[in-house]
């Protein structure tokens, strides 16, 4: 018994939480969708093909504008570690390509 909880769920638990984690991020941002800065339309998944590295780019949480151009662009991820540069650099990316 003492190996399962390594070995069966510790080792796996961050590939359960993650989609169970980016809802938990969506409830928190309409919880405190008030003070927010723009008022949004809709809250959702972003995901494409980068077509110059060919890869496909997936943003957590998108927070769509109910007029302008200022979105919400979130990245939620549960591991306890920090983020890494290539996650950074996608986000400015998609920042300066609206």
């Amino acid at each position: 018994m003492a190996k399962t909880y390594p070995n069966a769920v510790k080792r796996h638990l961050s590939d359960y939480m993650g989609l169970t984690f980016e809802e938990m991020c969506k409830e928190y941002l309409l919880y405190y969708i008030d003070p927010l800065p723009i008022e949004l339309n809709q809250i959702s998944r972003w995901s494409r093909t980068d077509h110059q590295t060919k890869k496909q780019v997936q943003i957590d949480i998108v927070g769509m504008p109910t007029d302008g151009y200022e979105y919400i662009i979130c990245s939620c991820k549960y591991r306890n570690e920090k983020i890494r540069l290539d996650e950074l650099v996608t986000l400015v990316t998609l920042e300066n390509m609206y």
